[in-house]
């Protein structure tokens, strides 16, 4: 089955054949594109030879000052039948806690909510969880009616951020509404002789055509 990746940005792939196992490097770009705002997100689908393939390693081709983020997804068909087209709502929606993790060996925890403002409906779709050496959990909710009789939380994402620090698909959709509220905890152990003074990030997002992307922390 042929595969459609997204790319965001240019970057260059090192593609293994599983038959012959040889390793071939093609560049992907992005074709004639030029942000003229910031926090601009492009997508742009590349059909794969129909023969399996598989991706052994990347090298962005991209400045720091140009280039926050690239994403690569394959599907079986492209969102878009466009060469390149422009998310109509995207962005990252981001929670961070600070406080002190006192040393005695035991949990503690970071907590964050936010109250959801904004009319568009937010669909996540994947999340990333984030923490330095001291980090055991991190994991977000969207909490409905919180000033009613009906409060529900719903877990959008799980992680153990010393694990690979990468997106995760959320399996689920949960709709995030105006009125609701995003809420992250963050599990803090800390075994050291001295206390210390942090910041946690739990982030997740999700963009397409028509929704919004979604991060927590």
């Amino acid at each position: 089955m042929a595969v459609g990746f997204y790319l965001s940005l240019l970057m260059l792939l090192v593609l293994s054949a599983a038959a012959k196992k040889n390793d071939v490097s093609t560049d992907l770009l992005m074709p004639d594109v030029s942000p003229q705002v910031h926090d601009t997100y492009y997508c742009h689908p590349l059909k794969m030879p129909e023969e399996p393939m598989y991706i052994t390693g990347f090298e962005p081709h991209a400045k720091k000052e140009t280039a926050h983020h690239m994403l690569l997804f394959g599907c079986k068909t492209p969102g878009m039948r466009r060469n390149v087209w422009q998310p109509k709502l995207a962005g990252v929606y981001l929670m961070a806690a600070y406080g002190t993790i006192p040393n005695t060996g035991k949990e503690v925890y970071q907590e964050v909510a936010c109250l959801y403002e904004d009319k568009p409906t937010m669909h996540p779709f994947a999340f990333r969880t984030h923490t330095h050496s001291l980090g055991t959990v991190v994991a977000g909710y969207r909490v409905t009616d919180i000033d009613g009789p009906n409060t529900e939380w719903t877990e959008i994402g799980r992680r153990n951020p010393q694990l690979p620090q990468m997106f995760y698909p959320i399996r689920k959709n949960i709709p995030i509404s105006q009125g609701d509220v995003l809420a992250a905890r963050c599990t803090m152990v800390n075994n050291l002789d001295h206390v210390v003074s942090t910041g946690t990030q739990f982030l997740c997002m999700r963009a397409d055509d028509n929704t919004t992307v979604t991060a927590l922390a």
